[in-house]
């Protein structure tokens, strides 16, 4: 009875620990979707109001990097010319790019129409990173509904930790570990239906009846 006790506890951790992560990764996202909507609300009173606004447009550029960050390929312009250029950049960060012409347009009014092009790219690289979110966040909300899910995310999480503990003592090189991440989803997953699959014959049949049988089949296969 006490082995059955100690896998359902197992269990239970495991699903609060993918819960955990859950409510942490929609907490993270939360964060950065009002991030992103104050940088919008600050951007467009900028653009919209008196130039001199000096204060304004340095809240913007001290914001600009984390911003930035958040975007990801959001914020990335595969192919950009700049006005009354015979050439053509490649992978251009919108806003460290196009936030500095913007304030030389104001004093400027050849640049002025420009500025309003460069003005839409930022605002259609901050809506389309917000409804990601938007549909990040439902995704991850939809995962309370299904135990199972959350029982791999602490599946997977358990498995990871070494390697990222090793990462954080840079004893492990960052592209070891993106290559041992891109095969962990997978590893992760086998171990949640081993898990699960042991558990529930472990539970039905009792520990040591299961290890009777694990014991018996490994001797008729290798004896």
């Amino acid at each position: 009875m006490f082995d059955k006790i100690i896998i359902v506890v197992i269990f239970i951790i495991i699903i609060l620990i993918g819960s955990s992560l859950n409510y942490f990764k929609i907490k993270k996202l939360k964060q950065n979707r009002d991030f992103t909507n104050t940088f919008r609300e600050d951007f467009f009173e900028y653009f919209n109001s008196n130039p001199e606004k000096s204060e304004l447009y340095t809240q913007l550029i001290y914001n600009s990097n984390r911003m930035q960050r958040i975007l990801g390929y959001f914020g990335i312009l595969s192919k950009f010319r700049p006005p009354f250029a015979n050439y053509i950049l490649s992978n251009i960060e919108i806003l460290s790019t196009f936030l500095p012409e913007i304030r030389k347009s104001f004093h400027e009014n050849i640049l002025r129409k420009q500025s309003t092009q460069y003005a839409q790219a930022i605002d259609d690289a901050t809506l389309r990173y917000l409804g990601s979110v938007d549909e990040q966040i439902k995704a991850y909300k939809l995962k309370y509904r299904n135990p199972i899910k959350l029982f791999k995310d602490g599946i997977y999480y358990i498995i990871s930790l070494p390697f990222e503990i090793l990462r954080e003592l840079n004893l492990i090189p960052s592209f070891a570990f993106n290559l041992l991440i891109k095969s962990l989803s997978l590893i992760s997953g086998i171990a949640t239906l081993i898990t699960i699959v042991s558990g529930m014959v472990t539970l039905i049949l009792g520990w040591k009846d299961f290890s009777d049988i694990i014991t018996n089949t490994y001797i008729k296969l290798f004896n």
